[in-house]
């Protein structure tokens, strides 16, 4: 386990170091809270210890500073002796934990050992996360529009982590959109034009969708996702509606001259630059998409 221990008084860090090392843990030091930012991106640690009072960049600025970066490490702050307030601030801004100084060494001692246990287990558990093969997920999804942002989220995990981060959202992006358009102009049979049409007042497209959610045969469609994940070779999804379909050739690409101020076409046009492989089938009311997984990225 790796520790970054950021503390301007040098005795109180010296000990702090010399205690940590003492117990087995690589550790790296700083003066203050700028420095300990830079260490801290170029070699990011597993905990870091910090006090909340130091030049140049405090001990809460640094905090904020790290759960920008990561919300994974471990974070304890050094407070005085009655600083409820400050101890309250620091778990606000995203601290684990929090010890008041002088610290004990017991105490450290305590507190790092049951630190190491948990992140060696997390290692642990993406070792042996990593030796799954295959993993097949179905989800039923009613008609709350609202959710989708969160299902498309879920459903890109998977292959979010063997991507760059930038590829990897732009995949959940545009899952969110394809299973939109599944409630949408599937389930809810809301056609392109009376999409534009509802869009032109301010409330207009949610109460579209409320009058159709008002028909009891609608309001009963589902729509269903079946993700298959196969390691080192591709992650599928199979997006099902209820509805009667439509013609998905005939949908005028978003980058013509008269579309580009219209939603039409978004999801489909997203979807084919996204992803290897865009299938509709039957009358269109099923979509089959796929990514190939990077041989580097397992």
């Amino acid at each position: 386990m790796k520790l970054l221990i950021a503390e301007d008084e040098p005795l109180v860090r010296h000990y702090l170091v010399t205690m940590a090392r003492m117990f087995g843990y690589e550790c790296l030091e700083a003066s203050n809270g700028r420095e300990a930012l830079t260490l801290f991106e170029k070699d990011t640690p597993d905990v870091v210890l910090t006090d909340y009072q130091m030049p140049e960049m405090d001990g809460f600025a640094f905090l904020k500073e790290i759960r920008e970066i990561s919300q994974r490490v471990i974070v304890i702050v050094l407070t005085g002796e009655g600083s409820g307030d400050v101890a309250g601030r620091a778990l606000q801004l995203g601290a684990n934990n929090y010890l008041h100084k002088p610290v004990a060494d017991k105490q450290l001692r305590h507190l790092l050992r049951q630190y190491a246990v948990v992140i060696a287990e997390q290692r642990t558990a993406h070792e042996i996360e990593r030796m799954v093969a295959t993993r097949t997920v179905r989800m039923i999804l009613d008609n709350q529009l609202e959710n989708t942002t969160h299902v498309a989220q879920f459903l890109a995990n998977e292959l979010g982590r063997l991507l760059p981060e930038k590829e990897g959202m732009d995949i959940t992006l545009g899952l969110d959109e394809l299973i939109c358009n599944a409630i949408e102009h599937g389930n809810l049979g809301i056609t392109q034009v009376e999409k534009e049409e509802a869009m032109s007042s301010s409330n207009g497209l949610a109460e579209l969708h409320a009058r159709r959610l008002a028909d009891p045969r609608i309001a009963a469609r589902r729509v269903t996702i079946d993700f298959t994940y196969l390691k080192d070779r591709y992650c599928e999804w199979i997006i099902a509606d209820e509805g009667d379909g439509f013609d998905w050739e005939a949908v005028p690409s978003p980058l013509d001259d008269d579309a580009l101020d219209k939603p039409c076409g978004r999801g489909i046009f997203m979807g084919r630059m996204l992803f290897d492989h865009f299938e509709y089938r039957g009358t269109g009311n099923v979509l089959c998409i796929r990514k190939t997984i990077p041989p580097s990225a397992t």
